[in-house]
Protein backbone atom coordinates (compact mmCIF):
# COMPACT_ATOMS: atom_id res chain seq x y z
CA UNK A 1 0.00 0.00 0.00
CA UNK A 2 2.85 2.37 0.82
CA UNK A 3 4.48 1.58 -2.52
CA UNK A 4 1.29 2.52 -4.35
CA UNK A 5 1.33 5.94 -2.64
CA UNK A 6 4.51 6.90 -4.47
CA UNK A 7 2.44 8.41 -7.28
CA UNK A 8 0.57 10.60 -4.82
CA UNK A 9 3.81 11.75 -3.24
CA UNK A 10 5.27 12.76 -6.59
CA UNK A 11 2.04 14.60 -7.48
CA UNK A 12 2.38 16.56 -4.22
CA UNK A 13 6.01 17.28 -5.06
CA UNK A 14 4.93 18.72 -8.40
CA UNK A 15 2.31 20.88 -6.67
CA UNK A 16 4.93 22.14 -4.22
CA UNK A 17 7.25 23.00 -7.12
CA UNK A 18 4.51 24.98 -8.87
CA UNK A 19 3.28 26.80 -5.75
CA UNK A 20 6.78 27.73 -4.57
CA UNK A 21 7.53 28.96 -8.09
CA UNK A 22 4.40 31.10 -8.28
CA UNK A 23 5.09 32.75 -4.93
CA UNK A 24 8.79 33.00 -5.93
CA UNK A 25 9.84 31.41 -2.67
CA UNK A 26 13.48 31.12 -3.71
CA UNK A 27 13.84 34.05 -6.16
CA UNK A 28 14.57 31.63 -8.97
CA UNK A 29 11.67 31.68 -11.47
CA UNK A 30 12.24 35.09 -13.06
CA UNK A 31 15.36 35.17 -15.22
CA UNK A 32 15.71 38.21 -17.45
CA UNK A 33 18.99 38.77 -19.32
CA UNK A 34 20.69 39.71 -16.02
CA UNK A 35 20.04 36.28 -14.46
CA UNK A 36 17.80 35.14 -11.61
CA UNK A 37 15.94 38.15 -10.20
CA UNK A 38 13.23 38.43 -7.52
CA UNK A 39 9.87 38.37 -9.27
CA UNK A 40 7.97 40.39 -6.65
CA UNK A 41 9.75 43.68 -6.04
CA UNK A 42 9.02 47.37 -5.70
CA UNK A 43 10.75 48.05 -9.02
CA UNK A 44 8.16 45.90 -10.76
CA UNK A 45 5.29 47.54 -8.89
CA UNK A 46 3.78 44.16 -8.06
CA UNK A 47 4.21 44.31 -4.27
CA UNK A 48 1.75 45.84 -1.82
CA UNK A 49 2.90 46.07 1.78
CA UNK A 50 0.49 46.82 4.62
CA UNK A 51 -2.40 45.27 2.70
CA UNK A 52 -3.48 42.41 4.94
CA UNK A 53 -6.34 40.26 3.63
CA UNK A 54 -9.22 41.45 5.80
CA UNK A 55 -12.11 42.51 3.58
CA UNK A 56 -13.13 43.59 0.09
CA UNK A 57 -11.14 46.84 0.37
CA UNK A 58 -7.90 44.85 0.33
CA UNK A 59 -8.95 43.13 -2.88
CA UNK A 60 -9.87 46.54 -4.29
CA UNK A 61 -6.36 47.82 -3.52
CA UNK A 62 -4.65 44.77 -5.04
CA UNK A 63 -6.77 44.96 -8.19
CA UNK A 64 -6.10 48.69 -8.62
CA UNK A 65 -2.37 48.04 -8.23
CA UNK A 66 -2.57 45.22 -10.75
CA UNK A 67 -4.20 47.46 -13.33
CA UNK A 68 -1.62 50.18 -12.65
CA UNK A 69 1.26 47.73 -13.09
CA UNK A 70 -0.15 46.27 -16.31
CA UNK A 71 0.08 49.70 -17.94
CA UNK A 72 0.08 50.14 -21.68
CA UNK A 73 1.19 47.90 -24.52
CA UNK A 74 3.57 48.93 -27.32
CA UNK A 75 0.68 50.55 -29.19
CA UNK A 76 -0.27 52.69 -26.20
CA UNK A 77 -3.40 50.68 -25.46
CA UNK A 78 -4.25 49.57 -21.90
CA UNK A 79 -3.22 45.98 -21.21
CA UNK A 80 -6.34 44.08 -20.20
CA UNK A 81 -6.02 41.64 -17.33
CA UNK A 82 -8.31 38.76 -16.48
CA UNK A 83 -7.53 38.45 -12.79
CA UNK A 84 -9.75 35.75 -11.33
CA UNK A 85 -7.59 33.92 -8.78
CA UNK A 86 -6.90 34.80 -5.17
CA UNK A 87 -4.06 32.59 -3.90
CA UNK A 88 -3.47 32.42 -0.16
CA UNK A 89 -1.83 30.32 2.51
CA UNK A 90 -4.14 27.97 4.39
CA UNK A 91 -3.95 30.42 7.31
CA UNK A 92 -5.92 32.95 5.20
CA UNK A 93 -8.10 30.53 3.24
CA UNK A 94 -11.26 31.03 5.32
CA UNK A 95 -10.85 34.79 5.23
CA UNK A 96 -10.56 34.62 1.44
CA UNK A 97 -13.67 32.45 1.16
CA UNK A 98 -15.61 34.70 3.52
CA UNK A 99 -14.79 37.79 1.43
CA UNK A 100 -15.56 36.18 -1.91
CA UNK A 101 -18.69 34.26 -0.90
CA UNK A 102 -20.35 37.13 0.97
CA UNK A 103 -23.64 38.07 -0.66
CA UNK A 104 -23.30 41.78 0.13
CA UNK A 105 -20.71 44.41 1.01
CA UNK A 106 -21.02 46.50 4.17
CA UNK A 107 -19.09 49.53 5.32
CA UNK A 108 -17.49 50.04 8.74
CA UNK A 109 -20.85 51.19 10.16
CA UNK A 110 -22.40 47.87 9.02
CA UNK A 111 -24.51 49.63 6.40
CA UNK A 112 -25.09 47.63 3.22
CA UNK A 113 -23.31 49.23 0.28
CA UNK A 114 -24.42 46.76 -2.35
CA UNK A 115 -23.93 43.33 -3.88
CA UNK A 116 -20.54 41.68 -3.49
CA UNK A 117 -18.86 42.26 -6.83
CA UNK A 118 -16.02 39.83 -5.90
CA UNK A 119 -18.26 36.80 -6.22
CA UNK A 120 -16.97 34.61 -9.02
CA UNK A 121 -13.33 34.97 -8.02
CA UNK A 122 -11.63 31.62 -7.46
CA UNK A 123 -10.02 31.34 -4.01
CA UNK A 124 -7.12 28.90 -3.95
CA UNK A 125 -4.92 28.01 -1.00
CA UNK A 126 -2.00 25.68 -0.46
CA UNK A 127 -0.25 24.34 2.63
CA UNK A 128 3.02 24.79 0.72
CA UNK A 129 2.70 28.56 1.11
CA UNK A 130 2.40 28.62 4.92
CA UNK A 131 6.05 27.68 5.65
CA UNK A 132 7.08 30.77 3.65
CA UNK A 133 4.36 33.19 4.80
CA UNK A 134 1.02 33.08 6.60
CA UNK A 135 0.21 36.75 5.96
CA UNK A 136 0.98 37.28 2.25
CA UNK A 137 -1.52 36.60 -0.53
CA UNK A 138 -1.48 36.87 -4.33
CA UNK A 139 -4.02 38.27 -6.77
CA UNK A 140 -3.92 38.13 -10.53
CA UNK A 141 -3.92 36.33 -13.84
CA UNK A 142 -1.36 33.62 -13.14
CA UNK A 143 -1.49 32.03 -16.58
CA UNK A 144 -0.12 35.21 -18.14
CA UNK A 145 2.73 35.51 -15.66
CA UNK A 146 3.92 31.91 -15.32
CA UNK A 147 4.45 28.88 -17.50
CA UNK A 148 5.07 25.25 -16.66
CA UNK A 149 7.81 23.61 -18.75
CA UNK A 150 7.03 19.91 -18.90
CA UNK A 151 9.62 17.55 -20.33
CA UNK A 152 7.61 14.50 -19.37
CA UNK A 153 4.43 14.18 -17.28
CA UNK A 154 3.98 12.26 -14.06
CA UNK A 155 4.13 8.54 -14.70
CA UNK A 156 4.04 5.58 -12.35
CA UNK A 157 5.38 2.27 -13.62
CA UNK A 158 4.95 -1.09 -11.91
CA UNK A 159 7.73 -3.65 -12.35
CA UNK A 160 6.68 -6.73 -14.28
CA UNK A 161 5.98 -9.90 -12.39
CA UNK A 162 8.85 -12.36 -12.33
CA UNK A 163 11.64 -9.76 -12.34
CA UNK A 164 15.02 -10.52 -10.72
CA UNK A 165 14.36 -8.58 -7.50
CA UNK A 166 11.21 -10.60 -6.96
CA UNK A 167 13.23 -13.83 -7.13
CA UNK A 168 16.54 -12.84 -5.50
CA UNK A 169 15.43 -10.34 -2.84
CA UNK A 170 11.83 -11.41 -2.14
CA UNK A 171 10.54 -8.04 -3.37
CA UNK A 172 6.83 -8.48 -3.87
CA UNK A 173 6.15 -5.38 -5.98
CA UNK A 174 8.07 -2.31 -7.18
CA UNK A 175 6.83 1.04 -8.43
CA UNK A 176 8.80 3.82 -10.09
CA UNK A 177 7.41 7.34 -10.38
CA UNK A 178 8.89 10.28 -12.20
CA UNK A 179 8.26 13.60 -13.87
CA UNK A 180 10.42 16.41 -15.16
CA UNK A 181 9.35 20.01 -15.38
CA UNK A 182 9.73 23.45 -13.88
CA UNK A 183 8.08 26.83 -13.40
CA UNK A 184 9.23 30.00 -15.12
CA UNK A 185 7.97 33.57 -14.91
CA UNK A 186 7.44 35.36 -18.21
CA UNK A 187 5.87 38.69 -17.19
CA UNK A 188 5.71 40.47 -13.83
CA UNK A 189 2.69 42.64 -14.67
CA UNK A 190 -0.16 40.21 -14.08
CA UNK A 191 0.17 39.13 -10.43
CA UNK A 192 0.42 41.28 -7.31
CA UNK A 193 1.63 40.12 -3.92
CA UNK A 194 0.09 41.71 -0.84
CA UNK A 195 1.30 41.26 2.72
CA UNK A 196 0.16 42.35 6.18
CA UNK A 197 3.42 44.32 6.47
CA UNK A 198 6.27 45.20 4.16
CA UNK A 199 7.90 42.04 2.80
CA UNK A 200 11.26 41.75 1.11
Amino acid sequence: MRAKQVGDRIRRDKERTIVEGVIDAFNAVYRPHTGATPFYQAGHGNVLGSNALVDYLNLDAADLQLRTVAGLDLMGEPILTNAKILLSPVALSYTAKRIINATEIRNSAEMVIGKNYWQGVKPLSSPYIDPHSTTCWWWGDFKRSFIWHEVWPISVVKAKAGNEDEFERDVFVRFKARYLGGVAAVDHRFVVRSCAAEAS
